[in-house]
């Protein structure tokens, strides 16, 4: 009888131990599996996206951003190439100068001279030494210098690109082959003044622009550089001549090199 109740008693422990292992397996595995829910949803919750209305509004301020940013490079360009049509005007005003000066040094425009009385009639000679025009709108008295009281005849010469132009005109005389850079010479368009009665050049306007310029328009006509103060070296004219539209509302960036300033070359 005693030996059954030690039995009966090593059973119950038994029990009771196996049920405490089921209970705790049971407990730990739910608290862990709990436990893992609660991160994930943690972890879930915590993904922030945004909305279509959050990107389109900072689609917009990227937009004007870059808008702001592109007219800045633009007016940026202009200025830069400005300041290269000036710089090749000016060359070209200096070497046709030069040129002048030496065919009246070397007695080369009396030749010029005499044979311009040869010349059959007036269109013949406005083909050769190009077109009249009236006097400059920068001119001033003291320019060019010892040419104050002179008699004056001002003509202009345009070349847009035609060789004919450089060697059956004045050209052939106020920039002759090697007289200057060949690139500047014959690639791009370029306007020379001069008074042929002093042999003296007032003022050079140069672009490589693809459209072709005008003196009577681009220059001198009434929506032309003379009429907006183009000439001008200040702010003012070079803000002008880079943002200049032509008849057909193309900008044309015109260089310009000539008038008053140009009286410390002479």
């Amino acid at each position: 009888m005693l030996h059954l109740q030690q039995v009966n008693s090593i059973s119950i422990v038994k029990v009771k131990e196996s049920f405490r292992k089921i209970f705790n397996k049971k407990k730990g595995g739910g608290g862990m599996a709990k436990g893992l829910c609660f991160w994930q949803r943690r972890k879930t919750s915590n993904k922030k996206g945004f909305t279509l209305a959050e990107l389109l509004v900072g689609i917009g301020i990227l937009s004007i951003l870059f808008s702001i940013g592109a007219i800045g490079v633009v007016a940026y360009q202009k200025r830069l190439k400005l300041t290269e049509m000036d710089g090749i005007a000016r060359q070209i005003f200096i070497s046709a100068q030069n040129n002048l000066t030496i065919a009246k040094e070397t007695g080369a425009w009396e030749e010029i001279e005499t044979k311009r009385k040869e010349m059959a009639g007036a269109s013949d000679i406005d083909a050769y030494f190009g077109q009249m025009m009236e006097q400059p709108s920068d001119y001033t008295e003291s320019w060019p210098t010892g040419a104050k009281n002179a008699e004056h005849e001002y003509r202009y010469i345009v070349y847009n690109g035609n060789s004919d132009t450089q060697s059956n005109t004045i050209l052939s005389v106020l920039l002759p082959f090697a007289s200057i850079e060949e690139g500047v010479r014959s690639d791009g368009q370029y306007i020379i003044e001069y008074d042929y009665k002093t042999a003296t050049v007032y003022g050079v306007f140069y672009t490589n622009s693809e459209e072709t310029i005008s003196y009577t328009a681009d220059i001198v006509g009434a929506n032309g550089l003379n009429a907006r103060g183009g000439r001008g070296q200040d702010e003012a004219g070079r803000q002008i001549r880079r943002n200049y539209k032509n008849a057909s509302g193309k900008n044309i960036v015109i260089g310009y090199y000539g008038g008053a300033i140009a009286q410390n070359l002479t």
